[in-house]
């Protein structure tokens, strides 16, 4: 109620996803300036142009390996947008507590590639705050004090 008429926007983490379910499903329905985000989607925001991208897997995106998912995420990308990304995947060159983000069972998006079709990116999943190009950021967590974030 606090943010009264303003546009939200709201991209689905791993936390929330439960197979093709997400647990954000139900507020599509709630306020028609809430916009909820469970499958990657180019939109325009304030007249400016983001792809909002949610925590996916390989098999939402009907592959079987992260590889296979990375590949199929950089084919989905805006071809000649100088867009926003916005997403909740890991992005190469991020750590968690000094583990390289590419470690990890999931798809993470190639920094290199994401920085040709973006002019800004903005990261959650990782949650401790890094700046790896001016141009892209891991944002940590916005509920810092929920799970010991700075």
């Amino acid at each position: 109620e606090s943010f009264g008429d303003k546009e939200i926007h709201i991209i689905s983490g791993n936390h929330c996803r439960y197979g093709s379910s997400t647990a954000l499903d139900f507020l599509k329905n709630i306020r028609s300036n809430w916009h909820i985000y469970t499958e990657p989607q180019l939109v325009k925001i304030a007249g400016i142009e983001a792809f909002m991208i949610p925590f996916i897997t390989p098999t939402l995106l009907g592959v079987e390996t992260k590889e296979d998912g990375v590949k199929k995420m950089v084919e989905m990308l805006p071809k000649d947008a100088k867009a926003l990304v916005f997403a909740h995947l890991g992005v190469t060159g991020a750590t968690l507590h000094g583990v390289p983000a590419d470690f990890f069972n999931e798809i993470v998006l190639p920094k290199e590639e994401m920085e040709k079709h973006f002019w800004h990116g903005f990261y959650g999943h990782w949650h401790g705050k890094q700046m790896l190009f001016p141009s892209t950021y891991i944002c940590g967590n916005v509920l810092s004090s929920e799970v010991g974030d700075h």
